[in-house]
């Protein structure tokens, strides 16, 4: 029968598909020098979409959220590493990636109660080095000891109160239009000391 006014229907709907590749080229173990170099790509396509439903009075149900986001990311990146051994027992490494991010960001929804669509494109587009250097000490065959300070990088994106979320708080009626404004994630960087013991 028909479905009594109130009811809520709530849909998603999320399809991501992702394309990967590294290529590495190293040189062989046991020289006193080795080096290690490679290629890495990512490509990713997120597309995501929400649908809400409401039942009216006479029970026939009707949209009251069409909400659509398309995320596209594309990840490309040079690193080299490369091995002295001072001695037998000690040797140090030093490394360097470089990585490009481009980001393009879509957002589109139409709410029953909002007063306009909401539209809005984004792009960005980031470089960033990201150096490591290490050093190992092998005491024995079975224990090592090691210090590295190295750099974690993530890269940041876009975000949006969407209508519905923001009706849906107990403050709705103090939202601006600017609030429904796409906001801008920043990245984060991490620079790590790490000093250890293997056995």
């Amino acid at each position: 029968g028909d479905a009594q006014p109130g009811t809520l229907g709530y849909f998603t709907r999320e399809d991501i598909n992702t394309l990967g590749h590294e290529t590495r080229l190293q040189s062989s173990s046991g020289s006193q020098f080795e080096w290690l170099a490679g290629l890495y790509y990512l490509h990713s396509t997120s597309n995501s979409d929400r649908l809400m439903l409401a039942a009216k009075e006479n029970g026939i149900p009707g949209i009251i959220l069409a909400e659509g986001r398309i995320e596209k990311a594309e990840d490309v990146a040079l690193f080299g590493e490369a091995t002295y051994r001072v001695s037998s027992k000690f040797s140090v490494t030093a490394g360097i990636r470089y990585a490009r991010n481009a980001l393009a960001w879509e957002y589109v929804s139409d709410f029953a109660l909002a007063e306009e669509q909401q539209a809005h494109k984004k792009r960005k587009a980031t470089t960033k080095l990201i150096p490591k250097i290490a050093a190992r000490y092998q005491w024995s065959e079975d224990i090592q000891t090691y210090a590295q300070i190295s750099v974690g990088y993530r890269e940041g994106g876009f975000n949006i109160l969407s209508p519905f979320e923001a009706f849906a708080r107990p403050d709705a009626s103090g939202h601006q239009s600017v609030d429904f404004e796409p906001v801008e994630l920043q990245s984060d960087e991490l620079i790590n000391y790490e000093v250890g013991l293997k056995s």
